[in-house]
């Protein structure tokens, strides 16, 4: 009888699965019961298990699409559970709970407008709906329509006024618009309605924080330590806050915490951060290596370590972690990333491009592996695929600093200014304290004449918050001095030189205010006292080398000087230029050509001197030659902007593609962007392409770096005749044949002064 029972259990067993196989009604509701089993006992991959048999059922199962983005963000897979709570909203519209919980990953994701629509379709049958109101007012803010969503958000405190989230929700956005007394009062009332929330007393201390108002800072989320001594989020907030006020050493105990508690990898790769942002490479190794011997988290410690140690300068132990890596993981995008970040470094955009391609192929997404993409197009003077790389990097991670920062820069160097602006002004918007995303909204703006007051206010607004910052005041005094402001611009130059003592751009505008007022020695001496301090700055060299030069110094000094240049910074064509006219002035050109040779046959891949070849060819007119050698420098070095500067002028002459040539002046000008030897061949790229606009913009900040060169006064006043501005070429032809009335092109200046109308 028992053997019968049992046949006849099974046979029930059997039953019951061939209903559910025959009936996917049914068999959707078992898969889905047994799937909330699961995530009632914390068991959430077990849980996807389950709801994914249910939907394979019922594609429209609008429940287990719900629970299943439930399952997949209690397992932290923000990814996979992100379309599936829009795809479960779409499945039930009538379900608030499914709305909401879209529209909210909606905004983290930066996709304002559905997350509008998602808050829109819960109001309109719920219209006092308070976390429809949040969701709907921090939408219109995050499409920068901020005093709308205000109203909205004051409207769900109407209703429920003591919601202590709504309430940081509208000091949120009244920072935003810079209401600081009003988004206080908002935080202050958040932590009345609620006293023991440790989230209340976190938004107010993050306020504080945000306003500089560090002591109140500390003390309130030190209050909310009392409130909960092992949260997460509180340690984190303290550590970061201490690192803001410039009080690193506070902040360990926390990132400290912060391991102790979560005991996971992000919490040890925030410790590995801050000890490298202090220095303490040896402890950050010793974190790293502790991860590392986790099966799980070793791939991720092991790609921090070698990029530690490369910065440490151990190449090749950098290197052969990288490769340990990819010998056991292949498909590990993030380590072919970082294997092409350090070709890059290693000025190999080749075989970085061959890494990274391969890193995009196995994980699309990677917006770091996108970025990467675009750096290695960039040193491979495909600026066009690298803007798209670019662009596709904002497209996976739309607040990607670096991102918006490289494209600003891209596009100014373009002269595409007013996308150069916006690309400044999104960085800005994004990381309104971050200083290198303002000073690079001011250069957009200070391109253009009718920009600059905006760029001085902008200026005015980061010194008011970083008053110590140096290359903030050395960019005023950059934007002064442009306007011949003299006076104020010394000032900013002299605080620079104050806050930064290695400051190469402050010394610089010092030594141009001095020469402007014909004080040669005062030059003289800056450059010398810098130069004893700072002795291999190559910068300051070639500024000395002019001084010298300016000064009737014995030419042996000037020499001396720009050898030092060219040993300390091979690339910059600055040097190779003066180096040229010092030969061409002493009429050294054969022993200079046979120097330089001999250096080439000792060492065939030295850049620089085969670029100097180049150039002595070219003074000596051997255009063919020097060609010739500017190519073979290109061939070694793609990041070689010498060669390529002189490359594209002489490919501008009509010897190459103008194409070329515009890339070639545009890798120049991203390495050495306020040379006016680069600026000018990148002008007179544009004029030969008949984009005068373009032209007159870099060739008029040639003119203004230095305003004694008559070829940047005749290249101004070629591209104004261009364009029908007869008065202002006239002008700038005189003035180049005044300062040198035989200068190389003073027949074509006279030429072209015989041709204008007025």
């Amino acid at each position: 009888m028992k053997f019968r029972a049992s046949v006849c259990a099974c046979v029930a067993v059997a039953s019951l699965s061939f209903a559910c196989a025959t009936d996917p009604q049914v068999a959707k509701r078992k898969y889905f019961e047994s799937g909330n089993q699961y995530f009632q006992n914390k068991k959430y991959a077990e849980a996807t298990v389950q709801y994914n048999n249910a939907l394979r059922q019922d594609p429209k199962f609008g429940e287990a699409r719900l629970k299943l983005a439930e399952a997949y963000k209690a397992l932290g897979n923000i990814r996979l559970a992100f379309p599936e709570f829009v795809r479960a909203a779409d499945l039930l519209p009538d379900n608030d709970e499914a709305q909401l919980k879209a529209g909210n990953l909606l905004i983290q994701g930066g996709l304002f407008a559905e997350a509008k629509a998602r808050a829109r379709n819960v109001l309109k049958h719920d219209p006092k709906n308070v976390d429809a109101l949040v969701l709907l007012g921090n939408s219109l803010a995050g499409m920068k329509d901020t005093e709308e969503g205000i109203g909205v958000l004051a409207r769900a405190v109407q209703i429920d006024p003591e919601l202590a989230g709504v309430h940081a929700n509208l000091g949120v956005l009244q920072l935003a618009q810079g209401e600081t007394g009003l988004a206080e009062q908002a935080f202050l009332k958040a932590v009345s309605v609620a006293p023991t929330s440790v989230q209340a007393q976190m938004n107010l201390g993050n306020f504080y924080k945000a306003t500089r108002r560090y002591p109140d800072a500390e003390k309130t989320l030190l209050r909310a330590l009392e409130l909960e001594p092992r949260n997460l989020k509180v340690c984190d907030a303290l550590a970061s806050l201490y690192v803001a006020w410039g009080r690193p050493n506070l902040s360990e105990p926390y990132f400290k915490s912060m391991v102790e508690i979560a005991n996971d990898e992000k919490s040890r790769l925030a410790l590995t951060g801050y000890y490298v942002s202090v220095n303490r490479f040896p402890d950050a190794l010793k974190t790293l290596k502790e991860l590392a011997a986790d099966k799980k988290s070793y791939a991720t410690a092991s790609v921090g370590i070698a990029m530690l140690e490369y910065a440490m300068g151990d190449r090749a132990r950098a290197h052969q972690l990288i490769d340990e890596v990819l010998k056991r993981e292949p498909r590990n995008a993030g380590a072919l990333t970082v294997k092409a970040r350090l070709l890059l470094a290693e000025r190999k955009p080749a075989e970085a491009l061959e890494q990274v391609k391969a890193a995009v192929m196995v994980d699309p997404r990677s917006a770091e592996a996108q970025l990467t993409l675009a750096r290695v197009q960039m040193a491979m003077r495909d600026v066009e695929t690298a803007r798209k790389a670019f662009n596709d990097t904002l497209k996976l991670d739309p607040h990607s600093l670096a991102a918006q920062l490289e494209l600003s820069e891209l596009h100014r160097n373009r002269n595409e200014i007013d996308t150069a602006i916006q690309f400044a002004e999104q960085a800005v918007t994004d990381n309104p304290r971050n200083l290198a995303a303002r000073l690079t909204l001011v250069r957009a703006l200070m391109v253009r004449d009718q920009d600059h007051s905006r760029a001085e206010k902008e200026l005015q607004t980061i010194l008011a918050r970083q008053p110590n910052s140096p290359r903030a005041h050395g960019v005023l005094g950059q934007l002064l001095l442009s306007r011949n402001d003299l006076t104020p611009a010394q000032r900013s130059f002299e605080r620079e030189l104050a806050l930064d003592p290695q400051s190469a751009e402050a010394i610089t505008g010092l030594v141009a205010i001095d020469l402007s007022h014909k004080k040669t020695a005062e030059a003289r001496t800056k450059v010398d006292a810098f130069l004893a301090r700072h002795p291999n700055q190559p910068e300051v060299l070639i500024l000395a080398a002019k001084v010298y030069k300016e000064a009737n110094q014995p030419p042996a000094k000037v020499e001396a000087l720009l050898n030092r240049a060219l040993a300390a910074d091979p690339a910059n064509p600055a040097t190779y230029a003066l180096l040229a006219q010092l030969y061409v002035s002493q009429k050294r050109l054969v022993e200079a050509k046979a120097q330089f040779s001999h250096i080439v046959k000792l060492e065939p891949r030295s850049v620089a001197a085969i670029t100097m070849m180049g150039l002595l060819c070219y003074v000596s007119g051997d255009l063919d030659e020097a060609q010739q050698w500017w190519e073979k420098a290109l061939q070694i070095d793609s990041y070689a902007a010498a060669a390529a500067n002189d490359l594209a002028w002489l490919y501008a002459e009509g010897r190459g593609s103008l194409e070329v040539a515009l890339l070639l002046a545009q890798t120049a000008k991203s390495k050495y962007p306020n040379l006016p030897e680069v600026n000018d061949t990148l002008g007179w790229v544009y004029y030969r392409k008949d984009l005068v606009g373009q032209a007159i913009l870099f060739l008029q900040q040639s003119l203004d770096m230095e305003p004694r060169n008559p070829v940047y006064h005749y290249h101004l006043g070629m591209a104004y005749a261009r364009k029908g501005d007869d008065a202002k070429a006239r002008r700038l032809l005189e003035a180049a044949l005044k300062i040198d009335p035989k200068f190389a092109y003073a027949a074509s200046a006279k030429k072209t002064l015989g041709s204008l109308v007025y």
